[in-house]
């Protein structure tokens, strides 16, 4: 079924976006494990922990945008041209609410651990940044998805640079790597916005009307608020469990393995952004080869490599690498989840003539997945915390309950999700890519074990790096090559990314 639209849009490459997406996140892999081991080899492991304290906290606080920006990106797409500014002009409008929000909980906070009032309150324009950025970002998704993907080029490569500089040669410890992290959202924001400018897709124009239908429906985008706070906050209350900011610094490394696995589902923003506009089953199946091509990759090298990562950081956090499989393994499940949600969320109708009964809303998609996401979070911090508390004198074993409690609840939605998209779609599993993704992960696990690069340990940081990284290279020859021998769809798909570099440089 097409959707009409009146706005003019750029047409969305499921493929070409997922896979810009997916090689940012590869490059913010690395770029990112260069920024987090200059800041946890320079700071010590409580202000290490302070510094997770303080990001967790930013993206807990800037959770509400998504009231507007839910609304507004699919608003905009079908036609309402001031969606764009009317989001845009309430974002900055929240700035004021968030900043008193982030100096409560930061008094809050130095109260629980005894330490880092002025710490946290140095790093407050963060927390109103990343709001911003949220905001753009989420509006992104459906005008031109691969923006994400150039936009955290700009942002990795900028915060390594100037947290180097910063904290290593200036000195400057924390508040270089605040400094650092608020330059980095200064000028990616400035990027992002540009582009859409570019696209005629940021304005000033603003709607009260549409302010109070949006508020009239916020239920539907605040489940997904309230789920995206209570994650954001993991870190928050492991620190309020145990009372100590060490655990933190063990999920700080944990979870150096979400972003890049969960990169795997980054065709799920192109596939909403297409299913805004038609639902075809087939991009859901699509979706589904990107994600085992890229996930099954990321999966195994967070799982064997868990010690050789977890030493990176720092030697001191190797026992934090059981807590990195179990990452890497809830992270997938996140990626699968998401292309199933992606599906559902943007073909439903409910609000393809603006937002109608409550009655019609509860019914549909847009509530009922979130609702499923909130569910999977509640229960698994209902069973974590208690557990959590009885044996918080192990700052170990308290972030592993809360992370296993994560992937088994994540585990039951994500059955539930496909069930449901199975029903409305009638997709099919792609089985053979399947097999291809199991045959070529096993030779390169295979290739680390034999070649035990699953017990390197990086102790001196420039000596042993490189012999990894070799290692990690063939490691990805080996699966790539596995890839190419046993799966016919990925050949295809090697042949049409040559045509594409071909034809942009001729």
């Amino acid at each position: 079924m097409r959707v009409g639209v009146e706005v003019s849009t750029p047409r969305i490459r499921l493929r070409y976006a997922a896979l810009i997406n997916y090689a940012s996140m590869i490059y913010r892999m690395l770029v990112a494990v260069g920024f987090v081991v200059v800041v946890a080899r320079r700071l010590p492991v409580s202000e290490f922990g302070l510094w997770g304290i303080m990001l967790s906290a930013s993206l807990m606080l800037s959770a509400p945008v998504s009231i507007w920006s839910y609304w507004s990106r699919r608003y905009y797409v079908r036609g309402k041209v001031e969606a764009s500014g009317t989001g845009l002009i309430l974002t900055i409008m929240y700035f004021i609410p968030l900043s008193l929000m982030y100096v409560g909980l930061a008094y809050f906070e130095s109260s629980v651990i005894g330490w880092g009032l002025t710490e946290l309150l140095l790093a407050l324009p963060i927390p109103l940044l990343v709001a911003l950025d949220s905001y753009l970002t989420a509006f992104s998704v459906v005008i031109k998805p691969e923006l994400i993907g150039y936009k955290r080029l700009v942002y990795e490569t900028l915060r390594l640079a100037a947290a180097y500089v910063a904290v290593v040669i200036v000195g400057l410890r924390y508040l270089g790597a605040v400094l650092a992290v608020m330059l980095a959202l200064l000028v990616s924001i400035a990027y992002c916005t540009y582009v859409l400018r570019q696209h005629g897709a940021v304005n000033t124009r603003f709607s009260l009307d549409l302010v109070r239908e949006w508020l009239k429906a916020s239920y539907v985008p605040a489940i997904g608020i309230i789920n995206g706070f209570l994650r954001s906050a993991l870190r928050v209350i492991v620190s309020w469990v145990t009372g100590s900011e060490v655990p933190v610094a063990y999920l700080n490394v944990a979870l150096s393995a979400e972003a890049p696995v969960q990169a795997s589902g980054s065709v799920a923003s192109a596939l909403y952004a297409r299913m805004l506009r038609e639902r075809r089953a087939s991009d859901v199946e699509e979706s589904m080869r990107l994600l085992l091509l890229t996930g099954g990759y990321m999966v195994v090298v967070f799982s064997v490599l868990s010690k050789p990562i977890a030493s990176l950081y720092n030697p001191q956090y190797m026992s934090a690498s059981v807590l990195i499989v179990i990452v890497a393994l809830y992270s997938l499940i996140n990626a699968l989840f998401g292309i199933y949600g992606s599906a559902l969320t943007g073909s439903d109708l409910a609000d393809v003539d603006g937002l109608g009964s409550h009655k019609h809303l509860l019914r549909s998609y847009l509530f009922k997945v979130p609702v499923l996401t909130l569910g999977s979070t509640a229960a698994a911090y209902a069973v974590s915390a208690p557990i959590g508390y009885a044996v918080r004198s192990n700052f170990l074993l308290v972030p592993l309950i809360f992370l296993a409690a994560y992937a088994a609840t994540s585990a039951v939605s994500l059955v539930i999700v496909y069930r449901m998209t199975l029903r409305e779609m009638m997709f099919s599993l792609p089985l053979r890519e399947v097999i291809a993704t199991t045959v070529s992960a096993a030779l390169m696990a295979a290739y680390f074990t034999v070649f035990s690069v699953h017990e390197v340990t990086i102790k001196h940081f420039w000596v042993d790096v490189p012999k990894l990284a070799a290692h990690l290279a063939v490691g990805t020859l080996v699966y790539l090559a596995g890839q190419a021998l046993s799966s016919k769809w990925f050949r295809g798909l090697l042949k049409s990314v040559v045509v594409t570099v071909s034809g942009s440089r001729s």
